[in-house]
């Protein structure tokens, strides 16, 4: 089994399956070490390989750019950052690399953004070893590793009526609160980021709901990221 504190594991060759056919050669990218120990753990004996391991994003985007990966299993959010760049920047400068973000939440705004970038499906933590195997199968087969359950959310999303951003006046500051909590950071990061009190981060938010007619913030995520915010 890979050890799961080390980085690059193997070069560009031995890609054949002992039991026939061909590995799927695999990028964790996970900043947990046990997390990590974990899935290589889960993946022996599956037919996935796994070549990498990166413990922050710019790891995980040197390691996708330079090794002969075919999946990324991608944490999205490590050390305190969202990993949204490293989906862009792979898909853009190696696109037939396979995404697959690997997520505690099931945040609706957060799957909408993986999958507007490039994501080629999303997994939860909490996802059996088998559904991670099917996902990371599909991924390389070229079929879909969205659910159809995560299909029916985009779907009920699309129907929803769409808040026109024409005529609605949102202060700077207030813009830069929204593209903040569309990139998934908490309250807390914000008023850390931004040097102001988490009430005062409330605040904005608050205003920044009544403004565009929405109920929560992950409403209001899903509006930033449909209209350009960030």
């Amino acid at each position: 089994m890979p050890s799961p504190t080390s980085d690059v594991l193997s070069p560009r060759f031995a890609h054949n399956d002992p039991k026939g056919g061909n590995l799927i050669r695999l990028l964790i990218a996970e900043d947990e070490p046990v997390a990590r120990f974990g899935l290589c753990g889960m993946l022996a004996g599956t037919g996935v390989e796994i070549v990498c391991q990166a413990a922050d994003c710019e790891q995980a985007i040197r390691y996708a750019l330079s090794c002969d990966v075919d999946v990324v299993l991608l944490d999205l959010r490590m050390n305190g950052k969202p990993a949204f760049p490293v989906i862009e920047r792979i898909k853009r400068e190696k696109p037939g690399v396979r995404i697959l973000v690997f997520s505690a939440s099931d945040n609706l705004a957060d799957m909408t953004q993986a999958r507007d970038l490039g994501a080629d499906g999303y997994l939860c933590k909490t996802s059996s070893r088998d559904e991670i195997v099917r996902a990371i199968q599909k991924a390389v087969e070229g079929r879909t590793a969205w659910t159809r359950e995560q299909r029916r959310r985009f779907k009920n999303l699309l129907k929803a009526r769409a808040v026109e951003p024409a005529g609605i006046a949102l202060t700077p500051q207030e813009l830069r609160v929204l593209a903040q909590v569309a990139a998934g950071l908490t309250n807390e990061e914000i008023a850390e980021q931004f040097a102001v009190s988490i009430e005062t981060v409330k605040q904005h938010l608050k205003h920044i709901l009544a403004k565009l007619h929405l109920e929560d913030r992950t409403q209001a995520a899903i509006w930033a990221i449909r209209n350009g915010v960030g």
